[in-house]
């Protein structure tokens, strides 16, 4: 018998196989010759796309240091499971995380998931440890998500026209650039997404065991990657607007959901168990496992009632969806997606088309309602099949009018001009790397950093000093008493620090005190420029030497982590 929501499976399967003929690369043996000149450029159309977005977000490499706080951290982790395995280590790995962590306090795993790292970890161990290496990493996932989106809207649409629009259209925004070129873990979930939304992208492939299997396996990746959980909920909303009811009965259905919920599952008590080994806690303190409430897992996030939450997040994510595609381009979408469900002709084969995008855009903003922080790098994950919905709805009204040939033209030259007004400058730091090299002696000794740049600065310090003699300490978690001349004085004194790195910039800081009125043991050695595209975080990195260390210092230091809500013991 036929699963239940399909016909008898000699239905099934034709359909599935003409999909894969029409998206199925050429075979290396087939004479490019015969193909006509057309045909073979819309062949390799894809592999151009994903080539110029990996190069254009490596456009400032080898010129600037890491720019974001998280892309820092992302950065080292990589470099935490590169060394974890060459120092041998891996059958210690919570020891081996605290005594590096004590000396480069920049890690952010397991709160961030570990696939990205580790595969980070793999070009770190044939590149070196060093940030061209991580970029190069980011850029290969940046090309797989842009050929596998091309290949999904080419197999929905059965056309290549929408999807070299869309595609381009996408990945020339501008968060699509920034985020393409920093460390950051958006291109490499993406990748993943896009392979598992790929594998069911019809609704009888959810009742073929194969691509059940594979497209779980993509989700328990993505959800590893950044913990992408909507591809929970995407199967059973995309039969329900196609007509389906998932049925227990009917296992296939339910196998990607059952990925992502294992993954998910998993990644929380990784989580939560790494942080208690790491706070030495109590066991028995497991059980706040299951006292989740929207606050998650970081203890800074503000606690709000449910309709206040899902108030000021539809005022959020309104707003960064206008300022990310502008206000013009959203009201002539919304006006032509509207008329594709109002005019009775366009509905159906408007509805055929975007049906799994609709589901899409539905299951991540579910999720991003649901949670309590917000930031419009998550709604990210919603551009592609918002792009897709708008563009469709705008092909399928203007192919009314202007016959094929001359729309692909104008699509074409639409979507080159948008591209030219969203393309713009790469985001630059420069500065901390320079003090990483002013700082690194490769003989054991502490080093104070006080900055916003202080994860910048770590990973330059790991790439300068793989032995780890550097132990960095971090000022923005000292308490901001500590930095009165007298009181700092004695710390630096007692915890045997021997360089001091200031960041001073417009933004006020407590240890401004220390830059007006430095202790007595303090005397200046360089004065770096801190120069970066962010306002913010130009100024000076002004490097000290302190000339009476404690000889017998103390080798452990007890900080607060905001993220954990508790304090946390570093052994240097």
């Amino acid at each position: 018998m036929a699963p239940q929501g399909v016909g008898p499976r000699s239905t099934v399967e034709p359909r599935i196989s003409e999909i894969e003929a029409c998206t199925t690369p050429l075979d290396a043996s087939s004479q490019t010759d015969s193909i006509p000149l057309s045909r073979f450029w819309l062949r390799v159309l894809p592999y151009g796309l994903a080539l110029f977005f990996a190069c254009w977000g490596l456009r400032n490499i080898g010129k600037t240091d890491l720019t974001e706080i998280d892309s820092a951290r992302h950065a080292m982790n990589g470099a935490f499971l590169h060394d974890l395995v060459g120092s041998h280590k891996l059958a210690h790995p919570i020891a081996f995380n605290r005594y590096y962590y004590g000396r480069l306090p920049a890690l952010s795993m397991p709160y961030h998931p570990p696939l990205f790292p580790l595969i980070e970890s793999l070009f770190f161990m044939a590149f070196g440890v060093n940030l061209v290496a991580a970029r190069i990493c980011v850029a290969a996932f940046v090309a797989v998500s842009v050929v596998l989106l091309y290949q999904l809207i080419s197999a929905t649409h059965r056309s290549t026209v929408p999807a070299a629009v869309c595609t381009g259209l996408l990945f020339s925004l501008g968060l699509s650039q920034a985020l393409s070129g920093e460390v950051m873990l958006e291109f490499p979930a993406m990748a993943f997404v896009l392979l598992s939304i790929f594998l069911v992208r019809e609704v009888d492939r959810f009742y073929v065991l194969g691509s059940t299997l594979l497209a779980g396996a993509a989700a328990a990746c993505a959800v590893w990657t950044k913990q992408n959980v909507f591809l929970g909920l995407m199967p059973f909303i995309h039969l329900a607007l196609a007509g389906k009811r998932p049925s227990l009965r009917t296992l296939t259905v339910w196998i990607p959901s059952a990925f992502v919920g294992a993954s998910a599952a998993g990644l929380l008590l990784l989580d939560n168990a790494a942080w208690l080994a790491a706070s030495h806690s109590s066991i028995s303190q497991l059980s706040s496992l299951f006292k989740l409430n929207w606050t998650g897992t970081n203890h800074t996030w503000p606690r709000l009632a449910f309709a206040d939450l899902f108030a000021s997040h539809l005022e959020f994510y309104a707003d960064g969806l206008l300022q990310t595609f502008g206000v013009l381009p959203c009201l002539i979408a919304a006006v032509a997606i509207s008329l594709c469900l109002a005019v009775r002709r366009w509905r159906a084969k408007y509805l055929a088309l975007t049906r799994m995008y609709f589901a899409w855009i539905v299951s991540v903003f579910v999720i991003l309602f649901a949670i309590q922080p917000q930031d419009i790098r998550y709604a990210f994950f919603a551009y592609p099949p918002l792009v897709v919905v708008g563009v469709s709805a705008l092909v399928l009204i203007l192919s009314e009018w202007i016959p094929e040939r001359r729309l692909s033209y104008l699509l074409a030259i639409l979507g080159v001009l948008w591209a030219a007004v969203h393309f713009q400058s790469p985001q630059f730091l420069r500065g901390p790397s320079d003090a990483a090299r002013a700082v690194v002696t490769g003989n054991a000794q502490r080093v104070l950093y006080c900055g916003r740049t202080n994860g910048s600065f770590i990973f330059a310090v790991r790439t300068l000093d793989p032995s780890l003699q550097t132990v960095v300490i971090r000022g923005d978690k000292l308490p901001p008493e500590l930095f009165q001349a007298a009181r700092f004085e004695e710390f630096a004194a007692r915890y045997g620090i021997k360089r001091i790195v200031l960041e001073q910039t417009p933004v006020p800081v407590s240890w401004d005190l220390l830059l007006m009125q430095p202790s007595a043991s303090m005397r200046l050695e360089r004065d770096i420029p801190l120069v970066s595209s962010t306002a913010a975080n130009n100024g000076r990195l002004r490097i000290y030497r302190f000339i009476n260390p404690d000889p017998n210092p103390r080798s452990t230091i007890t900080l607060p982590n905001r993220i954990m809500g508790r304090d946390v013991q570093l052994h240097f």
